[in-house]
């Protein structure tokens, strides 16, 4: 399966999560080890790290006990495998095996919609002290039915157009592929999306697709789908208004095309209306897959349950490993297999599987390499905490700042703390112990609610954010930074969701009162730092101050013919 620049194509679970489904959350605080490397993934597989990746690194592989080396993710330690590690020494041809899944892949369990903040993990590295958890292995168990094929759900998806309006629930997807337009009475809008699909199984199969989309206009909506020409939906009355609508219609898979395929969404303006108009958000094929390696490994899932024969081929090696993915947190490795073949070889298992059983073949060919390897080395100053979870921690004023700006945030903290005990934090730190190292905006508001509640009495009064944030946090249009993300929640009755960063301190009770003062100072580069903090200092300690600086008015008003509020 191939597909163009930009596209997400994931296994995936076909449903939309609802509320109660979406992390509102990050992950539970831990304290990361030390010393400690941040493993950057942004694809799914058997990832190798080598004796040169971490040398490069500065891991002193010379002289570690490679028993010792440990993985975690989100504070949660995971298996690997050590190749080698058996004579004590971690030598030049040894390496560290772990498997690893990016966020965008959480799509798959139907639990998250997609990361609003990054598409990469993070995988936490270090050594010294206990010995790691080490990857078990079972043998294959007595053989069953033979299985043809595998379900294959390929999702495709592209984020180019923010619809902050829509849909009205908070943490919900508004990042669209693009916009349908039916001009005119009786007119049609269309568009067309061709993908590929390769090694379909010869059989009577049927195939699944699901397509969401979000109405922009009054009235009723009529959606019309086609596969390779041939219709396979038609509603006239698909949905209406300014919903989110997901539809889902089953055919046959012959009308599937080994190669190059293409789906037509068309939107019908027969309602009598001006106009009509839609934005496509994602569309998901289920289709049923040959057991056909593509670029040395293959990543796939249980027909149902029950005891299973398969066989995998297509492999241009006979070094071929397997490992039950089931549960991406604990993958078992599968021993007692067969293979067989003088190239293109072919891999022969069996296993009870259970209807959610998904499997990894691949040969060392197939393994990835991380996308960095990043030493963690906290900025420290004369007011920053070493352990944010350390309840003898106290503060009246916390500042959060990105790195770019910790010079300038050591100044404006040097100022408060005339007044105030103040602390000062890298938001990487925040990240770090508060969601496994990624972004979030709600690691920042776990944070703060966490040092309100647990921090040495009295708990802090002031929040300062030193960094500007965008909506696009993932830089799908390339034209904003994110040093701090904002809070973004649907809290504007025309525009929808936006940025509400007094949600970050809103900690007791159900209300959306802040319990804590908070502002930002939107920086985009140090230089604006330097300005912002400047101008600060500057009029808090040469102002001449009287009376006049008490006095304040504030003016507002409503749109005329209401809409919101000012």
């Amino acid at each position: 399966m191939s597909l163009g620049v930009g596209w997400i194509a994931l296994p995936a679970s076909g449903q939309e999560p609802s509320a109660h489904h979406i992390q509102q959350a990050a992950s539970p605080p831990w304290t990361p080890p030390s010393p400690a490397w941040r493993v950057v993934v942004s694809g799914d597989g058997l990832y190798q790290l080598t004796y040169a990746d971490l040398q490069a690194a500065g891991l002193p592989v010379d002289a570690l006990d490679p028993h010792t080396l440990r993985m975690y993710y989100q504070g949660v330690a995971i298996p690997i495998q050590v190749t080698g590690e058996g004579d004590g020494r971690f030598d030049a041809s040894d390496a560290i095996l772990f498997y690893g899944r990016s966020q965008d892949a959480l799509y798959e369990d139907g639990l998250v919609l997609t990361n609003r903040y990054t598409g990469a993990s993070i995988y936490w590295l270090t050594y010294g002290g206990v010995n790691g958890l080490r990857m078990p292995s079972r043998l294959q168990t007595a053989s069953g039915s033979a299985a043809a094929a595998f379900p294959h759900p390929m999702r495709m998806e592209i984020n180019r157009w923010y619809q902050s309006a829509y849909p009205e629930q908070d943490y919900a997807d508004h990042w669209y592929w693009e916009m349908i337009r039916a001009l005119g009475v009786n007119q049609v809008g269309a568009t067309s999306y061709d993908f590929q699909v390769q090694n379909l199984p010869a059989g009577d199969y049927t195939a699944t697709l699901t397509i969401t989309l979000l109405g922009h206009n009054t009235g009723a909506h009529h959606l019309r789908l086609s596969m390779n020409g041939v219709q396979i939906w038609d509603d006239p009355n698909s949905w209406s208004e300014y919903e989110y609508y997901s539809a889902t219609t089953t055919f046959s898979q012959s009308l599937l095309q080994e190669g190059a395929n293409t789906l037509r969404v068309e939107l019908v303006n027969d309602t009598g209306k001006a106009y009509d108009q839609a934005y496509v958000n994602w569309f998901q094929l289920t289709y049923q897959d040959g057991l056909m390696a593509e670029g040395d490994h293959l990543d796939f899932r249980a027909p149902e349950a029950g005891p299973w024969t398969y066989r995998v081929g297509g492999f241009s090696q006979n070094a071929i490993a397997l490992y039950d993915i089931s549960d991406f947190l604990a993958p078992v490795q599968i021993t007692g297999t067969s293979i067989e073949g003088a190239g293109p070889y072919t891999l022969t298992f069996a296993d009870a599987s259970m209807n959610q059983s998904r499997y990894l073949a691949l040969t060392p060919a197939a393994r990835l390499s991380p996308d960095a390897i990043e030493p963690v080395t906290p900025l420290t100053s004369a007011f920053t905490p070493g352990d944010l979870l350390d309840t003898a921690n106290r503060a009246d004023y916390i500042l959060i700042t990105h790195a770019d700006f910790w010079d300038e945030a050591q100044r404006l903290a040097q100022h408060r703390s005339r007044d105030f005990t103040v602390a000062l934090i890298d938001v990487q730190a925040i990240y770090d112990q508060f969601n496994g190292g990624m972004m979030s905006a709600e690691a920042i508001r776990d944070f703060l609610a966490y040092a309100y509640a647990h921090w040495t009495p009295p708990a802090p009064q002031f929040v300062t954010l030193l960094g500007d944030g965008s909506y696009d946090m993932r830089g799908y249009s390339n034209t904003f930074a994110t040093y701090i993300p904002p809070f973004l929640a649907l809290v504007d009755p025309v525009l929808g969701e936006t940025a509400a960063d007094n949600r970050f301190v809103t900690i007791e009770g159900n209300d959306p009162l802040p319990d804590m003062a908070i502002g930002r100072l939107p920086a985009n580069s140090p230089d604006e730092a330097q300005a912002m903090v400047d101008k600060i200092i500057t009029y808090e300690t040469g102002c001449p101050c009287g009376l006049w600086s008490y006095q304040t008015i504030f003016v507002a008003d409503d749109l005329e013919g209401g809409g919101g509020n000012f």
